[in-house]
């Protein structure tokens, strides 16, 4: 019995976010760095890739298991065609932007600096830092932008 795995060539910007447009239109954010491979960034946490933004195939699809014969956080090499570990915190630059990306079999970790946490996808570390400023009789508190105190002392 032999194993074709495909191996995809074309790279292009790996997107954490995309938003669908009530013309059908995909909109991406997030990108996670330099262009990649499909995939490696569907394989992985992209959830768009491309200039058009296209899908990722969903992870139980035949599409995905075509894509991803190892499943997620592998690809084959582009050259040996062997499956291996994607490893995202080199080919992604924005993962863990205000913190520190480990890269672990099949997947990443992020750890945060000081001040930040990890969001909801947990691949980009958000501000969370508290900012008071006291201009002799002015009081500001600001936390992730906005403000949550401000008085005037007369």
């Amino acid at each position: 019995m032999f194993f074709f795995y495909f191996t995809d060539k074309l790279v292009g910007s790996c997107f954490l976010n995309v938003q669908q447009t009530p013309t059908g239109r995909n909109v991406c954010g997030k990108e996670l760095g330099d262009p990649v491979s499909r995939s490696t960034c569907c394989c992985s946490m992209g959830r768009a890739w491309g200039l058009t933004c296209e899908l990722c195939p969903a992870p139980e699809s035949d599409e995905f298991k075509a894509l991803c014969p190892a499943g997620s956080g592998f690809r084959s090499n582009m050259i040996t065609v062997v499956l291996e570990d994607i490893d995202e915190c080199s080919e992604m630059d924005n993962l863990c932007k205000d913190g520190r990306c480990s890269n672990t079999f099949g997947s990443f970790m992020c750890t945060c600096n000081d001040g930040y946490q990890i969001d909801d996808a947990n691949a980009m570390c958000i501000g969370n830092l508290m900012l008071k400023i006291d201009l002799i009789n002015e009081s500001i508190l600001i936390a992730n932008n906005n403000i949550l105190f401000y008085s005037v002392r007369y």
